[in-house]
């Protein structure tokens, strides 16, 4: 069954990618305007596939890697582009940027890092680091360079933000079944149709305060938050700027019910540094709406220096403190993540440049889950692997906040996108403090790098036009036609 249904999800990205025409299907109905693209393909079959399907429902494959249905999904967008190679052969090279360096740098490394600490007795050529070179293509480099070269370009980006808030909105609901009945339905309806991993399988339901945190097709409740979190921000700023149409009796827009859904789901999963990255990531969100943004954006960077300097001397004073402790249900884990650093700096210390690499790096007796992904990236790829992931959160983040106070007083639409995702950013960054980077939110991660790098790659005023061209109330809009609009 899971190879059947592997197997519509490829045809399925693989034949809207290629079709530029007015579509026939039954998607025509609903919105008359859509054109069949790479990017809409992307939207309307990737991402669906990436946050409502988990990562562990794999595809066995003879010969490849554990596949999930976001890979199968984005091979299939991959070929069709494919089809087509010389035109987009082109369009990758005019796309080229200097941090794509960062990306294949991260990437190699990352490789090399598993090439280096495999068994001596393996061939040159082992299953083992070829599937991680497989896995890092599907997760790093695809989604990285579809969401560049599609999304904001060809004026999908609030396509693709509706696209990932109703699939969470969905997610939520389901996991209503989960928090009332302690039961994960990914897990127990799904297991039957599809072949699990159990290598990857959820851990079970947890609970805080007596309440259950919910984790849905994600696996576990933190990476849930991050995800949530995520596309609240995302629809804050869509719902802010007016992308939404007003429905119903209260002629309140769909955006304001789904943004309800998703912080009640936010909530139930109780987790806190997600919590606390959303609150800070809306309000850098704010600065892009704000009439003196200078005066906006300092007092918000002085409340980020002062958490910054809280949570230091917070952390200090929960490493002297033993897990045992039972003053509240949150020092627990509070304690775990203080002193987790203090556990693995000797393994660090034994591989220090390139790391022990993701399947046979070491783990601290008594630490068996690294909850913080700076950590875990200097574990398995070392210093080297760690400065280019900082590089990622710097380098943007720095060209997001000059965007954003570039732009001009008719551009405002630009300038609050700039603010929104600087907010994607800051929140990620404080997530990735009490978790590591697993599940969907890996090729999440680097579907925004590419979505902002392509975003920066235009001027404001492009950009201004390409976002109020969507504020028609179609889901995708019409995009412009090019040398392939001829092509079925």
């Amino acid at each position: 069954m899971a190879k059947w249904i592997g197997l519509i999800v490829f045809f399925l990205g693989l034949h809207l990618a290629r079709r530029r025409e007015r579509a026939r299907s039954s998607l025509r109905f609903f919105f008359p305007s859509i054109r069949f693209s790479p990017g809409q393909s992307f939207v309307f079959v990737f991402v669906p596939a990436l946050l409502l399907l988990p990562t562990y429902y794999c595809l066995p494959i003879r010969g490849l890697p554990n596949l999930n249905f976001a890979h199968i999904a984005i091979l299939g967008i991959v070929c069709a582009c494919l089809l087509h190679f010389e035109y987009y052969v082109s369009l990758f090279f005019r796309r080229l940027s200097r941090f794509d360096l960062f990306i294949w740098a991260f990437f190699f490394f990352a490789v090399f890092s598993e090439y280096l600490n495999e068994p001596p007795k393996q061939p040159w050529l082992s299953d083992m680091w070829l599937n991680q070179a497989m896995r890092g293509l599907l997760e790093i480099i695809f989604p990285y360079y579809l969401a560049k070269m599609f999304l904001h370009s060809d004026g999908l980006t609030i396509a693709c933000i509706k696209s990932i808030a109703v699939c969470l909105c969905f997610n939520v609901l389901v996991c209503a079944y989960e928090w009332r009945m302690t039961d994960n339905l990914h897990v127990s309806f799904a297991e039957k149709l599809f072949q699990i991993d159990r290598l990857s399988m959820p851990s079970p339901v947890g609970f805080r305060f007596g309440w259950v945190r919910i984790s849905g097709p994600f696996g576990h409740p933190i990476l849930m938050a991050i995800v949530c979190a995520f596309g609240l921000i995302l629809t804050y700023f869509s719902l802010k700027s007016r992308f939404w149409k007003k429905k119903g009796l209260l002629q309140l827009p769909v955006g304001a019910f789904v943004l309800a859904v998703l912080f009640m789901g936010l909530l139930f999963t109780l987790s806190r540094g997600p919590l606390l990255g959303f609150f800070l990531g809306v309000l850098m969100c704010g600065v892009g709406y704000a009439k003196n943004r200078y005066l906006a954006f300092t007092w918000r960077a002085g409340l980020l220096v002062m958490l910054a300097c809280a949570s230091f001397f917070v952390v200090n004073y929960y490493k002297t403190l033993d897990q045992r402790f039972t003053g509240d249900n949150l020092a627990p884990s509070a304690i775990y993540r203080a002193q987790l650093l203090e556990e693995y700096v000797p393994y660090i210390e034994q591989k220090p440049w390139l790391g022990w690499g993701l399947i046979y790096h070491p783990r601290a007796e008594g630490f068996p889950s690294i909850d913080n992904q700076f950590l875990f990236v200097t574990l398995t790829y070392g210093f080297v692997g760690l400065s280019i992931f900082l590089l990622f959160f710097i380098v943007q983040s720095m060209r997001l906040v000059r965007r954003g106070f570039l732009s001009g007083t008719k551009e405002r639409g630009d300038r609050a996108l700039a603010f929104t995702f600087l907010g994607l950013h800051l929140m990620l960054f404080l997530s990735f403090l009490t978790v590591y980077m697993g599940g969907q939110v890996i090729q999440l991660f680097f579907v925004m790098l590419g979505w902002i790098e392509g975003y920066l790659q235009l001027s404001p005023a492009k950009s201004e036009i390409i976002l109020n061209s969507q504020k028609k109330g179609s889901l995708c809009p019409v995009i412009q036609q090019s040398p392939l609009s001829s092509s079925v």
